[in-house]
C-alpha cells in the first residue's frame, strides 16, 4: 500500500509532466504560427517581382491560412487530450487517498 507521501510525490510528479507537456504544445504553437509568417514573407517577395497580378500572393496566403488553421487545430486536440489525462490524474490522486484514508480507519 502507497503511503500518503508517495501517492501525493506521484500526483505531483505526473502534474510536472504535464506542464511541460502544456508548455510545448504553446512553443510548438508559436514556432508555427512564425513558420507561417516567414513562409509568407518570404512567397510575397518572390512573388512581387515577377506576378503580373497578386493572385499567386492570394492564392499561398489562402493556402498558408487554411494549413495553419489544420496545424492549430491538431495542437488544440493535443491540448484538450492533455487536459483530460490531467483531469484522470487528479481523479486518480484523490480517490488513491480516499482508500488510503478509508484504509486507516
Amino acid at each position: 500500500m502507497d503511503t500518503e507521501e508517495q501517492i501525493l510525490a506521484d500526483y505531483k510528479r505526473k502534474q510536472q509532466q504535464f506542464e511541460e507537456q502544456e508548455e510545448s504544445i504553446q512553443e510548438f504553437r508559436r514556432k508555427g504560427e512564425q513558420l507561417v509568417e516567414e513562409t509568407y514573407s518570404s512567397i510575397r517577395y518572390k512573388v512581387q517581382d515577377s506576378a503580373l497580378d497578386s493572385e499567386p500572393l492570394d492564392f499561398a496566403q489562402e493556402e498558408l491560412s487554411r494549413l495553419e488553421e489544420n496545424y492549430v487545430f491538431a495542437l488544440e486536440i493535443e491540448k484538450k487530450k492533455l487536459i483530460r489525462e490531467q483531469e484522470e490524474n487528479e481523479q486518480q490522486y484523490y480517490q488513491a487517498m480516499k482508500e488510503l484514508k478509508e484504509s486507516e480507519k
